[in-house]
């Protein structure tokens, strides 16, 4: 017999499908090749076909939208947790924004905190008397 149909094996090779089922795993036929009698017997082929049953292109059509489902949800469940990494990924980047620029703001405050003291100190030592005076020169006084 002639095969008139793609004809494909299962993974586990007990069944032939149509090409395109969704449990098809390896081609066994294309259009025009010889299909022998074994197979033929095996499989129930008919002129070259897979035999016509409804129940069967039923099933076939309900796991393919099965399959489809399952793929559509898989997409949008790794669609949302790409989101959700990406959005993870901006907080912690503005959390560690925010840190180094505190940290900044600190160092500022401290250096400026620095810098005050050490002018209070200068000024403290001239409002007690401490620090340079000048000195009146020998043998000549204000008159």
């Amino acid at each position: 017999m002639v095969a008139a149909m793609r004809l494909c094996l299962t993974a586990d090779r007990e069944e032939l499908v149509a090409e395109g089922d969704p449990r098809a795993a390896f081609l066994y036929a294309s259009v025009g090749d010889e299909i022998p009698q074994s197979a033929v017997e095996k499989f129930g082929l008919v002129d070259g076909k897979l035999p016509e049953n409804d129940g069967d292109l039923a099933e076939v059509e309900r796991l393919a939208a099965v399959e489809a489902a399952a793929n559509a949800q898989r997409l949008a469940d790794e669609a949302a947790a790409a989101e959700a990494q990406r959005k993870a990924d901006e907080e912690a980047a503005a959390i560690e924004a925010k840190r180094v620029a505190d940290e900044a703001a600190a160092a500022e405050a401290a250096k400026k905190a620095a810098e005050v003291s050490a002018e209070n100190e200068g000024s403290g030592d001239k409002e007690n008397g401490e620090g340079t005076t000048k000195e009146a020169k020998p043998g000549k006084t204000k008159g």
